[in-house]
């Protein structure tokens, strides 16, 4: 809505808890009502209601927003369009797209050249209830393949790697030495407390090893909206993600 240049449409939200300024601004402004999502009466009142889970019963006025269904970021990013047609901001929303596009293809293509020369191999992972795991989603794999890169061997990664467990910790360990970059995409309840040394503490790997991915200070994390009240901005603001999702734990 931001992109589109019609925040002042956007009259009610579900959460107070995003990561965007602007919207938080609308809010406290009165422009947005907080309005709970169960309130069936009150959110048909709105033209629409955009809603990601499409499973349970929801009013005549709902609007399907699943950009996370698609394969590629691209992909993702071009739900912009949708958008427009509820807003009358098809023209805007199709410039805003073709930027974007414009700019990432540039981006991959430099990526793809200074990529015959050296892939480094990355590893994006993410620590839940004491368990790692490899992210394989296929639209994080391509962000990763047209960044220049190559993700860790799918084929030695498709399990989960417990934290407690000396057996797992070990082969989990191996696999990180084969890689050269790590983007760490744990949630976190207070983002900006999140720190390297947290992440090194969770993989069980001290500030001297001898990984490569620690010397090289190539650890990244997912990713860098955090908002004042500590909202981490998610996969979800597509557009934005695109054009920066990750900065460098130091």
């Amino acid at each position: 809505m931001q992109l589109l240049g019609v925040l002042e449409s956007l009259k009610g939200i579900t959460s107070n808890q995003v990561a965007s300024q602007c919207v938080l601004q609308s809010y406290t402004s009165g422009n947005a009502q907080l309005v709970n999502r169960t309130d069936v009466q009150t959110l048909s009142q709105f033209t629409a209601h955009f809603i990601s889970d499409t499973d349970e019963d929801r009013g005549c006025n709902f609007a399907a927003y699943v950009p996370l269904e698609e394969g590629t970021p691209l992909q993702m990013a071009e739900w912009i369009k949708y958008l427009g047609t509820f807003t009358n901001s098809e023209n805007r929303a199709n410039a805003v797209y073709d930027a974007v596009k414009t700019n990432y293809l540039c981006l991959s293509k430099v990526a793809a050249n200074l990529g015959t020369r050296f892939k480094p191999v990355v590893a994006w992972i993410e620590f839940t209830q004491g368990m790692w795991t490899f992210v394989k989603e296929s639209y994080i794999l391509q962000y990763v393949t047209d960044a220049g890169a190559e993700i860790v061997d799918a084929t030695i990664t498709d399990k989960r790697f417990n934290s407690s467990d000396p057996e797992d910790m070990d082969n989990f360990h191996a696999i990180l030495c084969t890689v050269d970059v790590v983007i760490d995409q744990t949630y976190a309840l207070e983002p900006a407390e999140y720190k390297l040394s947290t992440f090194l503490e969770n993989i069980n790997v001290s500030h001297d090893s001898c990984y490569s991915f620690v010397s090289n200070r190539s650890i990244w994390r997912f990713d860098k909206r955090i908002g004042a009240s500590g909202t981490l901005g998610n996969r979800s603001n597509t557009i934005t993600s695109i054009i920066s999702f990750t900065y460098v734990m130091i």
